[in-house]
């Protein structure tokens, strides 16, 4: 469908501009028919009162005191940053190598990968037990799809099925890792502690972007490779901290406190609520020189 409205209105931003009207559609559905969750205003609230901290100073006193949160955290930062950095990099690589290169049907084989990603989570689970243990693992493989065609004279084909597996990983990785921040990350400053950690994800996304200028492809894959690499070791340490392959959440008295005045493990505790499934998907760009 994308290719058809491209090409009806001769317009490479012409899908972009179709895509409004269904998010419209969409945002009207969503208003008329889901419910705000506003939150329990009686919890971390009440706590701020009391002690006086902001929730970036309970957010930061967290992660000082639970070093596991902050490793978490910039494993995340480090991975997606890699993810992000490859939404703008796969066509610049794959143009070069395939005559009249069909943008929407890879993209799609891309949401496609995605998806099945996403899908093996469950199977994942049964063979290799949870997400703390074999997350290593999979950046480990994210970081080899990203190296090997940063290699000159790779195969097409190969460059083709290294990006097809590299989206089946971050299929796999966004339940996995959803899985193991509802564990481990306290409830009270979540959102706190995930905002933090986009400072970093899009400094290095920034940092590398505005610099392809002075920098090949082959190199920009390279950074993604070591990003990954340093994601699978920080992964590492975090399951080492954690301690079981079945990656058991941290007992109530390991975790940090909420406010001066609780005494350890209390308020910290994390439901072991259901993880939904996400599937994100990445807009993805054309990188065109500057007038």
């Amino acid at each position: 469908m994308e290719s058809k409205v491209r090409d009806s209105f001769n317009s490479l931003v012409a899908p972009f501009d179709l895509a409004i009207v269904f998010l419209t559609i969409g945002a009207g559905v969503i208003f008329a028919t889901w419910g705000e969750n506003k939150g329990d205003s009686s919890g971390i609230t009440a706590t701020l009162r009391t002690d006086g901290r902001s929730k970036v100073k309970v957010a930061l006193d967290t992660m000082t005191q639970d070093p596991k949160i902050a490793l978490l955290g910039m494993t995340q930062s480090f991975f997606e940053g890699a993810m992000y950095i490859f939404v703008f990099m796969w066509t610049p690589k794959m143009e070069p190598l395939f005559e009249n290169l069909p943008h929407g049907q890879v993209f799609g084989c891309f949401m496609a990968c995605m998806m099945i990603g996403s899908s093996l989570t469950k199977y994942m689970q049964q063979f290799r037990g949870l997400p703390a243990f074999y997350l290593r693992e999979l950046f480990a493989i994210g970081a080899v799809c990203l190296g090997l065609p940063a290699m000159g004279g790779t195969n097409k084909y190969v460059v083709v099925v290294c990006f097809f597996l590299f989206e089946i990983v971050c299929g796999i990785y966004w339940p996995s890792m959803g899985i193991v921040k509802s564990k481990y990350v306290p409830e009270e400053v979540r959102a706190t502690i995930y905002n933090i950690f986009r400072v970093p994800l899009n400094l290095i996304v920034v940092l590398v972007l505005a610099n392809l200028g002075t920098i090949s492809d082959d190199v920009v894959f390279c950074i993604c490779a070591f990003l990954l690499g340093g994601a699978a070791f920080m992964q590492h340490l975090f399951f080492q901290m954690v301690g079981s392959k079945t990656g058991d959440a941290a007992k109530p008295s390991d975790r940090a406190p909420v406010s001066e005045g609780d005494p350890p493990g209390e308020g910290m505790t994390v439901p072991f609520a259901a993880v939904v499934l996400q599937h994100e998907s990445c807009l993805t760009a054309e990188r065109r020189p500057f007038a």
